[in-house]
């Protein structure tokens, strides 16, 4: 495919004999360290405090996380978290199904984990728990009630293996908790989002909630983070499928209540795009993902310093170069190296043999690294890391200086068996 190749017999000699959580050198290759474990996982997250991690999804691969791993910087496993023993019982109502979507440092090794739980038939709440690096509860869980009605259940099983309900939290600056949650009631052909704030013990502030109605089912959330512009503003990312366009907002938390500062739609046309990644760097923001229309996938990326929809369509651009013409190039991942956006992108080979690269292509794709202007989407460098083992990149993190990737190889045709496996790469260029 259409990438610089770099040590291919060395390489693939070394991943047919690499075995769980070894280490190998690898001198001619484009990394400098590689290691598996026998996990599916699904999201990764850098730490505050260094080390990474990651939630991994059940063995039966119904979308839903089981644990969390904890990895340090080296990719020696640490502390894991078995979501399975968090409390199904929360403000005195039992939730006969839990599903975890997020985990927030908090700092002093205690994390917030946020659920989605359902009371059966119908009723839907949502679930905050405070635990510490082992799952040992640090203060009582709370629930707050969403929906009465009955509520859509929405697994992405053919885009990939999470719910589209989802909560995602931030830590603000000042230590309260803000959280946005998406669903649909199967009543109704719209869907809704809200952002909650949660004040923290010693904090002056009151708890505040803003929902917003979507017209075609609930927007797929992509995250929240804080945006940079100021300690208690953050940045919400969604998309939907039918209206083919990405929300961007940034959301103020004063007193009482929850504004939106700046708003734009990026809408660059037909298809479906997912966006993956997003980050801040002197000022400018980068956000990348991917575009689906049938087998037409590509990578995009777009920047803004001020989120304003001239800005973020102006800065838009298809990573059309990208692989072999015609042939789908996914990109779950992204990170800021040297002024330049650094993606892992996923090749598969052209149609007719690739007719979804989520399922039964997933063991033949390259994996990828390229650099990206954030402002001209020129390919200022791409190379093949690993060819045909259907690696699939889940993070790319700046770790002092140096790329570390980390994600899964077959990551759905291999129920059961997964493998996750990390990565020291080489400086490019």
């Amino acid at each position: 495919m259409n990438m610089n190749k770099v040590g291919y017999a060395m390489w693939i000699g070394m991943l047919a004999v690499c075995s769980c959580k070894k280490e190998v050198p690898a001198p001619a290759a484009p990394v400098t360290s590689y290691r598996t474990y026998d996990m599916n996982i699904q999201r990764v997250q850098a730490l505050p405090q260094g080390g990474y991690v990651l939630q991994g999804i059940d063995a039966n691969a119904t979308g839903d996380f089981e644990y969390a791993q904890f990895m340090n910087p080296d990719g020696d496993l640490m502390q894991r978290i078995d979501y399975s023993t968090l409390p199904d019982t929360v403000d005195g109502n039992f939730y006969g199904v839990v599903y975890i979507t997020d985990l927030i440092p908090w700092g002093n090794d205690q994390y917030i984990v946020l659920g989605l739980g359902y009371i059966l038939p119908n009723g839907f709440s949502l679930l905050v728990y405070q635990v510490d690096g082992q799952g040992h509860q640090v203060a009582a869980p709370y629930a707050r009630f969403i929906s009465g009605n009955e509520v859509a259940l929405n697994p992405q099983v053919f885009l990939d293996p999470l719910r589209l309900e989802k909560a995602f939290g931030v830590k603000l600056a000042n230590g309260d908790l803000a959280v946005a949650v998406n669903w649909s009631n199967e009543s109704e052909s719209g869907g809704y989002l809200r952002v909650y704030r949660f004040p923290y013990p010693g904090s002056p502030n009151t708890e505040a909630v803003m929902t917003t109605p979507t017209t075609y089912g609930p927007d797929e959330l992509y995250g929240i983070q804080a945006s940079g512009a100021s300690d208690d503003h953050v940045v919400l990312v969604s998309t939907s499928l039918i209206e083919q366009r990405i929300r961007v907002k940034e959301l103020g938390f004063d007193a009482t209540s929850i504004n939106v500062v700046h708003s734009a739609v990026l809408s660059p046309g037909p298809g479906y795009w997912r966006p993956y990644a997003l980050s801040m760097s002197n000022g400018l923001a980068a956000l990348s993902g991917c575009k689906i229309a049938g087998d037409q996938i590509r990578p995009f990326i777009t920047s803004f310093s001020t989120i304003n929809d001239a800005e973020v369509n102006g800065n838009f651009h298809l990573l059309t170069s990208v692989g072999e013409i015609g042939s789908p190039t996914q990109s779950y991942c992204g990170t800021w190296w040297n002024g330049s956006w650094a993606m892992l992108v996923d090749l598969y080979p052209p149609p007719p043999l690739t007719q979804a690269p989520y399922f039964p292509n997933d063991t033949q794709s390259d994996l990828g690294l390229i650099l990206v202007s954030p402002t001209t989407g020129a390919v200022l460098f791409n190379q093949t890391l690993v060819p045909g083992q259907g690696m699939r990149g889940i993070g790319l993190f700046n770790d002092g200086g140096h790329l570390v990737c980390i994600g899964t190889q077959y990551g759905y045709e291999n129920v059961g068996v997964h493998h996750t496996f990390f990565m020291k790469l080489k400086d490019p260029g």
